[in-house]
């Protein structure tokens, strides 16, 4: 088996797997390869990074979707194409063991029930495949079960069901969802059905105008209709990167919202250390909220105007001797300004004096 790849004149063969790779220094090369100029350079290594992406998105999809074999030879071909292991030989290794184990596991089911359940042996055929389609003989008995008219009818029922669901042409997620369902079940009874693959193209281009759709409405900042608009798509496209990150998004700017406000309202009860823990909260999720900067900045003006007026007060009735009253100023203080040394020294001479006062009594 072989991939035949046309580049402007040269033909390259790549071979599937890792059976093949033939590293060539640029002396060895034939000479109409050599005299290529810099520009049909470009196209012929350009070409080859395309073809190592779209491999190696064909082999995450695949990995995806629970077929092993697939993507062990798109990451095969991957790595056949760099010349060593870009996917590491560990992770194919590791591939090719659960493909194996599956393969044993899956075909054992499927013969269990054969003959008393053909339904179910045609699903756990369908696995065998999917890990390994030239383990034992399991093309074989999938040609035999297809045979079947109660299993063709099945499936040709399970193939109107998808056809239905995709001639919906609705772009909503009760339409996707149906689409994603029936194309589930069939998958399960033929997993190579060429109607999945159509349906897996309608919800990629649906998922490309839902997304844009949502992306708008987000910009306009109208949140809540944005935070549905994304819920909806992961309805359907369930671990959707795009769509994850926008609903946290959602959630920070309404979390924002919410400790702006909370410190506003401090701020306004002259509460200035709530006011400035609140605005401070908004700024970790927000570093460039301008809301929060100004309200730190005035709570920060409001505590150093309180320090100013509790100092006053402290030493005001620290030299009126009310001792007591003077210690709570200082106190408080320190609860604004831990390790204020001014606050810290009153203190201290409080003590001494409310001690030798109670030791005269």
């Amino acid at each position: 088996m072989y991939k035949q790849l046309t580049l402007l004149t040269t033909t390259i063969f790549l071979f599937s797997g890792c059976s093949l790779y033939i590293s060539t220094s640029p002396s060895s090369l034939p000479s109409n390869i050599q005299k290529l100029n810099g520009i049909q350079k470009q196209i012929i290594y350009k070409t080859i990074q395309d073809e190592i992406s779209m491999l190696c998105a064909k082999g995450d999809l695949a990995y995806e979707n629970g077929h092993v074999y697939d993507a062990i030879t798109d990451y095969e071909k991957v790595n056949l194409y760099k010349g060593y292991s870009f996917i590491p030989a560990k992770k194919i290794k590791d591939l090719k063991n659960i493909a194996a184990e599956n393969s044993i596991l899956h075909y054992k089911q499927a013969m269990k029930y054969l003959r008393k359940d053909k339904y179910r042996a045609l699903k756990e055929f369908n696995l065998v495949m999917v890990n390994n389609p030239n383990y034992k003989d399991t093309k074989e008995q999938l040609q035999e079960l297809k045979k079947n008219e109660k299993i063709k009818e099945y499936i040709s029922s399970l193939e109107s069901k998808l056809k239905v669901a995709m001639d919906q042409k609705k772009s909503t997620p009760k339409y996707l969802n149906n689409i994603e369902s029936a194309s589930s079940i069939l998958a399960k009874y033929e997993y190579n059905n060429p109607l999945i693959q159509e349906a897996k193209d309608i919800l990629k281009s649906e998922y490309s105008s839902l997304i844009e759709e949502a992306i708008a409405t987000f910009n306009k900042a109208a949140y809540d209709r944005a935070h549905d608009m994304f819920k909806n798509i992961l309805s359907t496209y369930a671990n959707d990167k795009t769509a994850n990150e926008y609903i946290v998004k959602i959630a920070n700017i309404k979390e924002v919202k919410t400790q702006i406000a909370n410190a506003e309202d401090a701020l306004n009860k002259e509460e200035y250390v709530s006011a400035f823990e609140f605005a401070n909260k908004a700024l970790l999720l927000d570093e460039t909220n301008q809301k929060a900067k100004n309200i730190i900045d005035q709570a920060h003006d409001g505590l150093e105007k309180r320090i100013a007026i509790l100092m006053a007060r402290g030493k005001s009735n620290y030299y009126k001797k009310y001792l007591k009253k003077a210690k709570q100023n200082f106190q408080e203080i320190l609860s604004i300004r831990p390790g204020d040394n001014t606050a810290l020294v009153y203190i201290k001479k409080i003590d001494r004096q409310l001690k030798t006062l109670s030791s005269l009594q």
